[in-house]
């Protein structure tokens, strides 16, 4: 089996904000869920963190 990658906090903070801006979310807001989303990664609660980013990008860019 192969290690987990680690991928350091900051990069992983601008890939979930890229998303989110890419489906209209501002810049800020963006942001700001982004960090949210990988801090709860940080204090191990993963069930809270990025891969949540899909689950928010996805009915925003259908329009729900």
């Amino acid at each position: 089996m192969s290690e987990p990658q680690k991928i350091p906090a900051d990069k992983l903070i601008a890939f979930g904000q890229a998303i989110l801006q890419k489906v209209g979310i501002p810049g800020e807001d963006a942001a700001i869920v982004a960090r949210v989303l990988v801090e709860s990664n940080l204090r191990g609660v993963d069930t809270h963190g990025i891969y949540l980013v899909n689950l928010y990008s996805r009915p925003i860019e259908k329009g729900w």
